[in-house]
């Protein structure tokens, strides 16, 4: 790794008000076995023969659906989208046998897929919850393979974890090391998403927290240049805030290319 000598920055950085903050599901509260009992493979049969998905699941099924549904409650208001995810993993679970809690970061990134588009064709009756999917798979499974998903709405699962009024004065630090650091474009949406990436990644909403390490790691597993520049401005920010003491090495934008003269064929050859 480069090493950079970080220069004494003017200003004061913006000081993190003292909060608490708790993983916001009781994951001690679920039996989290990852093999299914005997009944509770035939509650999951006559669950999903029939049309609809009942308002109280079969107790056999409680320790599945009552944490979807603590999920749910904090990810969605709408109850298609909460009863779209139920259909699309209880599905998956009957499919597969075995309950999610004990899915590998493979299968839940074959259940995501790597474009919302190809989402939406794997499940053509529920194509527009792969949000709230993803939600469960992260609070309830730990799942952070985010590179293999393409794009998805980093603010809206950081804001569901951390909730809405922590991110934004979260952002606000970031914003002001970045003027501290010295640069400018502080409404750079690459940065925001490297932000939320970082703590989402982290598990915990605290810019202390963070390390150069993790920022190294998400750089090196992203193919999107923008994405690799953010994370290093995110850098800059932390330093401009006191909490690093060298930032990533720079990314250089590509050479530009030439325009290349566009041949034509003579007439008659």
């Amino acid at each position: 790794m480069i090493h950079q000598t970080v220069q004494e920055l003017p200003g004061k950085a913006v000081q993190a008000q003292p909060d608490t903050w708790s993983w916001p599901i009781h994951l001690a509260e679920y039996d989290r076995s990852v093999v299914f009992k005997k009944r509770e493979l035939q509650d999951l049969n006559e669950l999903i023969q029939g049309k609809c998905l009942p308002l109280t699941p079969p107790r056999a099924l409680e320790r599945i659906v009552l944490p979807l549904d603590e999920v749910l409650v904090l990810s969605t208001p709408l109850a298609r989208s909460r009863r779209d995810v139920k259909r699309v993993l209880l599905g998956e679970m009957h499919q597969r046998r075995r309950p999610l809690w004990g899915w590998t970061p493979e299968e839940w990134a074959e259940i995501l897929c790597e474009r919302w588009q190809l989402f939406a064709k794997r499940y053509p009756l529920m194509p527009m919850c792969r949000q709230q999917v993803l939600t469960v798979a992260y609070l309830l499974c730990g799942f952070t393979d985010f590179h293999r998903l393409g794009g998805f709405t980093r603010e809206s699962l950081a804001h569901v974890v951390f909730g809405r009024e922590r991110m934004e004065a979260t952002l606000s630090r970031v914003n002001e090391g970045v003027r501290l650091w010295g640069l400018v474009n502080l409404r750079d949406l690459s940065l925001r998403s490297a932000l939320y990436e970082a703590l989402l990644l982290n598990r915990d909403p605290y810019l202390e927290h963070l390390t150069y390490d993790l920022l190294f790691t998400i750089r090196e597993r992203t193919e999107t240049l923008a994405t690799k520049r953010a994370v290093g401005k995110l850098s800059c920010a932390l330093v401009g805030l006191g909490l690093f003491n060298r930032t990533l090495p720079h990314v250089p934008l590509p050479t530009e290319k030439k325009a290349q003269p566009v041949k034509r064929l003579l007439e008659g050859t």
